[in-house]
């Protein structure tokens, strides 16, 4: 789920501290991201964090269809079936 896809009036999210933004920065800084990967819509999306100074709570990503928890139980069943 992509922070664009989420509707900010239905779900509950937090201003960032000060550590957040700071943690965030970091982040920012390292160079980790490559053009075209994955991780470059992980920054984006960082950024946006920032500019809107919002975070969500972690229960947002395991609400819905094909939440975090959804896809833990995929994982964790494909893992032990070897």
């Amino acid at each position: 789920m992509k922070s664009t896809d989420i509707d900010i009036d239905k779900v509950g999210f937090l201003a960032l501290t000060s550590r957040d933004r700071r943690i965030a920065k970091q982040m920012l800084g390292r160079d980790l991201w490559k053009e075209g990967d994955r991780e470059e819509e992980w920054r984006k999306d960082l950024q946006l964090m920032q500019m809107l100074n919002l975070k969500a709570e972690i229960q947002i990503l395991s609400s819905g269809e094909g939440g975090l928890e959804e896809w833990l139980d995929r994982k964790l069943t494909s893992a032990l079936a070897y």
